[in-house]
């Protein structure tokens, strides 16, 4: 005899790079078995395959979870966990003046991407005659970051040669190019054209929350700024990420 299934809402949300509407349910208890496992494992490359995996899972209609932006991944999946565990989570945030740990409550439902640039600008001229074209960074590029890798000139280097499209002069496209082609092209770049390219990064939009609490031992105002599903999601149990 087959037992009763139950059934599961859907629900929708908007891409913020493009958009597009798309449909998701939440995750099940067998998707939250596979991120729990895959946490435990702490593993980078498992936890975000485990994160597409259920993206995946769970999104109705065609999304390609390979090249969406890290900014529409960090999206879809902030809005998963609304909708399967809870809409809010405590953070532990540390005071500036006496460094008092502080567990402070998040409303998800607030959490926005944050777009410094209305219309960013993925062609980037050079000089007068060269010039390349950007493309956000992906969950499988940021997923190689061990802790405090963000800061290493090695994976800032790797992640911008891996964001860049192609590269085009007057007279035609490359977009067919080695490794090492790239990483000279980069080398031989002047500081002033490098700056510009850093800056794309600068003004890429990032899923980021701002909160604003007193601490309790100095009665010091305080403001903190929460930037990806990393900084809401640390200090949480697993359980409820």
């Amino acid at each position: 005899m087959a037992l009763p299934k139950i059934a599961t809402p859907f629900y929708e949300l908007k891409l913020p790079s493009t958009g597009e509407t798309v449909k998701y349910r939440p995750f099940l208890v067998k998707e939250e078995k596979l991120l729990l496992m895959a946490m435990e494992g702490g593993k980078q490359k498992e936890i975000a395959n485990v994160v597409k995996q259920i993206i995946n899972n769970c999104v109705d209609g065609k999304v390609d979870v390979d090249t969406l932006a890290m900014f529409d991944i960090e999206y879809l999946f902030l809005q998963l966990r609304i909708q399967s565990v809870e809409d809010t989570v405590d953070v532990n945030i540390g005071c500036d003046k006496c460094a008092e740990k502080i567990g402070v409550k998040v409303d998800l439902k607030k959490v926005n991407v944050n777009f410094p640039e209305e219309n960013q600008e993925f062609k980037i001229q050079l000089t007068s005659d060269v010039g390349l074209v950007m493309k956000y960074p992906t969950l499988d590029m940021m997923s190689g970051m061990k802790p405090g890798a963000e800061a290493s000139p090695e994976f800032v280097f790797d992640t911008i040669s891996k964001c860049i499209d192609s590269i085009y002069d007057e007279e035609q496209i490359y977009n067919d190019f080695s490794k090492k082609e790239l990483d000279d092209f980069i080398d031989s770049l002047p500081q002033e054209q490098f700056k510009k390219i850093s800056e794309f990064f600068e003004k890429m939009p990032k899923l980021q929350h701002d909160i604003n609490f007193t601490c309790p031992k100095c009665k010091k105002k305080n403001t903190a700024t929460l930037v990806g599903l990393q900084d809401f999601f640390e200090s949480a149990s697993p359980i409820t990420v």
